[in-house]
């Protein structure tokens, strides 16, 4: 601060510290950006995100094989049980496909069966679906080798076969989830089929930590070391967090569950009548399960654009 001779205070100090303040944060933001756009320059977005993301996910094909059936836990079912179930998994992948942010759903198949049943159903978006043949039982490692090789670079959605995308989805804000490096862990709600009648899991009443969709950005690639660690089935008890302590602690995401915000649901009517006998189940102490993946209650942010 200076007084002039007749006393008048002049701020000229603090007002060039301001300036200099001001001008080194434009220069940090300008830079921040630019080191952005050169890791993804090669992005492009849409409207309403329409056909941003890529969904990785499975297709059981259940009346054929017996031995098939009870490895994927359906042993028990009912022949007519059976054809319902079928259904369900075919409701389910007309829905998302018939979803407009869906670019594709990139199913791992294990039976040729399951491509013919697909194709033999006349579906109104069947070039969304690209069919990924696997040996047997459909693992996490699977998953995201397939991811490595073939989405790099895009948004990825990693998803059970009988979950449905509900609203939410066109109106996150995908350039601040690049920005923040943000992956959701995300939590079935009930409510967008009509026959789901299944608990709302989403609410903190319900909240068993439960985790049934999982979205990132896939750059950079999956490491071999971590790719290890994934080798187990996707229904396997304890998969979702051991997949949210890796996302943190390997691939270095911020992991949230705005699930009040994203919708989804599972598309199960026998869910409640009947158990699913699981047939592998994961040692949590032995998985590197951290107290942080194993939160009590969903955590409820979300990025989404202006309107």
């Amino acid at each position: 601060m200076y007084v002039e001779p007749g006393g008048k205070m002049l701020f000229r100090r603090p007002a060039r510290l301001f300036l200099l303040l001001c001008t080194a944060l434009s220069l940090y933001t300008y830079l921040h950006l630019m080191l952005w756009s050169s890791d993804h320059g090669d992005m492009t977005f849409t409207e309403h995100n329409k056909g941003s993301f890529h969904i990785v996910s499975s297709f059981p094909y259940l009346l054929g094989n017996r031995k098939y059936r009870e490895m994927m836990g359906y042993g028990n079912y009912s022949k007519d049980e059976l054809v319902v179930r079928q259904q369900e998994f075919l409701e389910t992948l007309i829905e998302n496909i018939n979803n407009s942010v869906v670019g594709s759903v990139r199913l791992m198949i294990e039976t040729e069966e399951a491509v013919e049943y697909i194709k033999s159903q006349n579906l109104k978006h069947i070039e969304k679906i690209i069919f990924h043949r696997i040996q047997s039982n459909h693992t996490y490692k699977e998953a995201f080798t397939y991811a490595n090789d073939n989405l790099f670079g895009k948004f990825v959605i990693f998803m059970n076969g009988d979950i449905v995308l509900g609203d939410g989805f066109e109106k996150l804000d995908l350039r601040r989830l690049l920005v923040t490096r943000t992956a959701y862990a995300l939590t079935r709600h009930a409510d967008h089929l009509h026959r789901c009648d299944m608990d709302n899991f989403c609410l903190k009443a319900n909240y068993i930590g439960s985790h049934d969709v999982f979205v990132f950005h896939l750059k950079p690639k999956i490491e071999e070391k971590t790719l290890s660690v994934l080798d187990f089935p996707t229904n396997s008890h304890g998969a979702e967090n051991v997949l949210i302590d890796i996302l943190r602690s390997d691939m270095k995401y911020t992991v949230l569950n705005p699930c009040y915000v994203l919708k989804l649901c599972q598309n199960n009517r026998y869910y409640k009548a009947m158990e699913l006998k699981r047939s592998h189940n994961l040692d949590l102490e032995d998985m590197r399960i951290t107290k942080r993946s194993q939160s009590s209650q969903p955590l409820m942010y979300v990025y989404v654009t202006q309107t």
